[in-house]
């Protein structure tokens, strides 16, 4: 049958169809958190012997663009001379792309993180012309930000987006194992992040430091108020451990320290008090970034347990591992199955600042030798390298519905 994931040979044997279209709202090529999981997973998918056509937000005004080896194509002008109408409220652009691909070649689309009314005019039009369709739900947009329609609106297509939609689209790539077991009755792949451990970026030239002194990183995007990643209260853990005498550097990427301030001022006094031992970078580019991840002795994280931080896995945990850094966590989403402590990280006890400030205290006396062989547990045993996938991935694909 036309566009099914698999083709059965006079040996019984499976044989994968060529191409995977994997679309969705991600900024190309490297803007956000998004667009890097949709590039390692496409890492892994062209590794199971699949061609990939990545549609996303191409900058400049670009119809198409080559990135990585993959063709990747506008998802909102991906013809040039031909209007349509928005992706988020209509499968026409991703449409137009999939006829491009020979029918018999298409395995599948992939929408990743799609907005409900797009992907329910998607999984029509898909359906229609018996073209496998995988809902990627690794994200919860709750009732945050400052207008109260558009909040509510985000919390309804999230609720329907994840309760109705996906589920009608038969194949599911979640990140958690809680997500999986929502959607037991479909095809699941369980992808937490998966990244090519040997690519050269994570293996960036190192900032010179005093190596006498623990060094932590914080890179990321904080979010609305600065509190998805509770930055308040790694500021005041820190501050903590300071007033107590505890020796460390700590380096913000992602927030200016007049942004910091801005939005959390009563920690003004505290930032002040510590003085050279915090710096803000603000926003830099992801190549810059990781070279600070690398460089640093531990990064820091915490995450309270809330539906969005339970649903999705941290970007941030995974870059560490790649860099061969050992995270300072708490155990949100499935982090506690990936982060051991004391072997390849340090785990915190919960979510209250003198948790934290515990468990960093933990971290600036590790010994050298200690903390050394954390970092090769984390680089050697990646529990992110995609090698550990690719069963799990020909599995799914072969299953599509």
């Amino acid at each position: 049958m036309p566009g099914t994931a698999r083709r059965q040979r006079a040996d019984g044997a499976t044989r994968l169809s060529h191409t995977i279209l994997y679309a969705g709202g991600f900024v190309l090529p490297d803007r956000s958190a998004s667009a890097q999981r949709v590039r390692e997973n496409a890492n892994l998918f062209r590794s199971i012997g699949y061609d990939v056509v990545i549609m996303g937000k191409l900058p400049n005004g670009a119809h198409e663009s080559s990135i990585d080896g993959f063709r990747c194509v506008d998802i909102q002008s991906p013809v040039e001379g031909r209007a349509f109408r928005p992706y988020a409220l209509d499968a026409a652009s991703v449409i137009a792309v999939a006829e491009s691909i020979p029918r018999h070649r298409l395995a599948g689309i992939v929408a990743y993180n799609y907005p409900a009314p797009g992907l329910a005019s998607l999984i029509r039009h898909a359906h229609a012309f018996k073209i496998p369709i995988v809902a990627e739900v690794t994200d919860w947009h709750g009732f945050d930000g400052p207008n109260l329609y558009v909040k509510m609106q985000k919390l309804w297509w999230s609720d329907r987006l994840y309760r109705v939609l996906a589920p009608r689209s038969r194949n599911i790539i979640c990140a958690t194992r809680k997500v999986a077991r929502v959607y037991s009755a479909c095809n699941v792949l369980t992808l937490p992040f998966a990244i090519d451990a040997d690519a050269p970026k994570w293996s960036p030239a190192l900032i010179a430091r005093d190596a006498s002194i623990r060094r932590f990183v914080y890179a990321g995007k904080p979010g609305a108020a600065i509190r998805k990643d509770r930055l308040d209260r790694i500021v005041e853990a820190f501050a903590m451990v300071h007033a107590r005498g505890g020796v460390f550097e700590l380096v913000m990427v992602g927030v200016t320290q007049g942004e910091f301030i801005e939005q959390l001022p009563g920690l003004a006094p505290e930032i002040a008090r510590m003085g050279n031992s915090i710096k803000f970078l603000g926003r830099v580019p992801h190549a810059d970034a990781l070279r600070e991840v690398a460089s640093s002795d531990f990064t820091v994280l915490l995450r309270l347990r809330t539906k969005a931080n339970e649903i999705g896995f941290p970007t941030k945990i995974v870059e560490a591992f790649g860099c061969g850094v050992p995270p300072v966590v708490n155990d949100t989403s499935d982090i506690g199955l990936y982060v051991r402590d004391g072997v390849n990280g340090i785990l915190v006890r919960g979510t209250q600042t003198a948790l934290l400030a515990e468990a960093i205290e933990r971290a600036i006396t590790t010994e050298t030798s200690a903390l050394e062989q954390m970092k090769q547990s984390c680089r050697q045993e990646n529990p992110f390298r995609f090698t550990h996938f690719q069963q799990a991935a020909r599995d799914f694909f072969n299953n599509l519905q």
